[in-house]
């Protein structure tokens, strides 16, 4: 299928690897959804949801693996609205990051929460991103209710990367394939919008050299 027959009016190229595979998101006719995509050739796949009405895919790897997140079919009791879209209101589900490979979406874990993002995944397949805890966070104003913490994920499991001491949340925002991530610490306000007058830190996350390759225990702010 192509551009033409899909009919869109939003969409947007996140990533692209050096096969030229590009992953992003576009409406639906109707635009009232959105949806995950893969594009080769100009030939574009809808990669589909978790079962709920939108999705986001935001970077691939060599071996086509991708990985974004999802609202899915469970409503989100505590209706944090986690999963946000550039064209169509956040749902109150449950919003799940995702892996998808070999025409398989599957859903990644998170650290007890209802809520997860994955935003970048390297040649290795170590996936990094966002998830809740169970824990009110109390920094939080607005919908966000829990603790988000800064995660790497890899072969279905999940470890919670450290934060800069007194900063209660954080995201990982893209890892190379040495290992090496980079994301922000801070607040939940901070963290999440920049307004709160107390400043996000950016950090990078290290490889341990005397663990596991996918080990990332230091932490140092980037003047």
């Amino acid at each position: 299928m192509t551009w033409a027959h899909l009919e869109v009016h939003f969409g947007e190229a996140l990533a692209v690897n050096h096969k030229a595979w590009v992953v992003g998101d576009a409406t639906l006719p109707g635009d009232s959804v959105l949806h995950a995509f893969l594009e080769h050739k100009a030939q574009i796949k809808d990669l589909g949801t978790l079962g709920g009405p939108n999705s986001i895919a935001n970077s691939l790897n060599e071996r086509g693996k991708v990985v974004g997140y999802s609202d899915t079919d469970k409503p989100d009791l505590l209706m944090e609205g986690f999963c946000s879209y550039p064209t169509v209101t956040a749902s109150n589900r449950t919003c799940l990051p995702f892996v998808r490979q070999h025409g398989v979406m599957t859903p990644l874990p998170v650290l007890g929460g209802n809520n997860g993002q994955a935003f970048s995944v390297n040649k290795r397949g170590e996936v990094v991103g966002v998830a809740e805890n169970n824990e009110p966070d109390p920094t939080c104003k607005g919908s966000q209710v829990l603790h988000f913490k800064p995660v790497l994920r890899e072969d279905g499991e999940i470890e919670e990367l450290p934060t800069l001491a007194g900063d209660s949340d954080g995201t990982v925002n893209a890892i190379n394939d040495n290992g090496k991530a980079v994301g922000q610490t801070g607040n939940c306000t901070s963290s999440l919008t920049q307004s709160s007058g107390r400043k996000a830190e950016r950090l990078t996350w290290a490889p341990s050299q005397d663990c596991c390759s996918h080990h990332l225990p230091s932490t140092t702010g980037i003047k």
